[in-house]
């Protein structure tokens, strides 16, 4: 079919076998760590052999492809200018833009703000939606979740997600601004509240609010508690890998997260039984183990 603006760019998929499930992290104000948690789960659940592609998203200037060492020229900035193409070339272009992570597939995003206004929501939605159908897991990196700075871009896949992990540092200012986005997500774009799980991030100390204190604060549970480790943080962004592939306690939760999404996954989602294969040659790579 032609490109409609209403509908977005054609996606070339069969539509008849299962869909992947939508992960989408998002964050409040603030630098909580979003992007490494991000890396982290993709590269967690790939070790579970699941068929992973990580997606960046965020609108105000991903660093996916900086954290994992990708080329900054490949990825959604450069798909906006071929949603006039035909299906097969449209199709073929998200081929060429996805490039290969540490045991999963890296879709990147922009690396300024100001390229923010070429990226639509329907070139988005659609690449998502066409991954879907390829990969088991489609880890989004979808930036900040705040009223009045979000994307419509980012609203039409927040709204499309299956599981959106908050991730928020346990800090007060850090819990503050993660109530906020969690009012966003529920009273702006109206996600259901079973669909939010929080990630609680570089916990360290008896400063800072532990599980159940931000469980109770949130309203929301916990499905991870991250402890700080900046000796694997800066090894990881030394070697330009996932926190998983260096090892560590905060590497041993991540595990844990993703174990715990799989377990949660529903069975009409899970398994690949009637997948269409993405054409691009997938292997998985090997991810270092703690």
């Amino acid at each position: 079919r032609g490109y409609d603006e209403a509908q977005g760019p054609p996606v070339d998929c069969d539509g008849d076998g299962p869909r992947g499930r939508l992960i989408a992290l998002v964050s409040g104000k603030g630098a909580p760590g979003k992007t490494t948690v991000a890396i982290g789960l993709a590269a967690a659940l790939a070790e579970r052999g699941r068929r992973v592609v990580l997606v960046d998203a965020d609108l105000w200037g991903g660093n996916v492809g900086a954290c994992l060492d990708l080329d900054p020229r490949r990825g959604l900035f450069a798909l906006a200018y071929g949603k006039d193409a035909s299906p097969a070339e449209w199709a073929g272009r998200l081929d060429e833009e996805l490039q290969e992570g540490p045991g999963f597939m890296v879709l990147g995003g922009i690396e300024r703000a100001e390229q923010r206004p070429s990226m639509s929501a329907d070139v988005t939605v659609a690449a998502v939606a066409a991954l879907r159908e390829a990969f088991e897991d489609v880890v989004v990196d979808a930036g900040c979740a705040i009223a009045g700075a979000a994307s419509p871009a980012t609203d039409a896949l927040l709204r499309q997600a299956e599981r959106i992990l908050l991730v928020t540092a346990a800090d007060l200012v850090a819990v503050w601004n993660a109530r906020a986005a969690l009012r966003y997500l529920r009273e702006g774009l109206g996600v259901e509240a079973e669909t939010i799980g929080v990630v609680l991030n570089r916990r360290e100390g008896r400063e800072h609010y532990d599980a159940e204190e931000v469980e109770r604060a949130l309203a929301a549970p916990v499905l991870a508690a991250l402890p700080e480790d900046r000796k694997a943080a800066r090894r990881a962004a030394a070697d330009q890998v996932p926190l998983t592939a260096v090892g560590g306690d905060a590497a041993r939760e991540l595990r844990r997260l993703a174990s715990r999404l799989i377990a949660q996954e529903a069975p009409a989602a899970s398994g690949a039984g009637g997948r269409r294969r993405w054409r691009l040659a997938f292997r998985q790579t090997p991810v270092g183990r703690a």
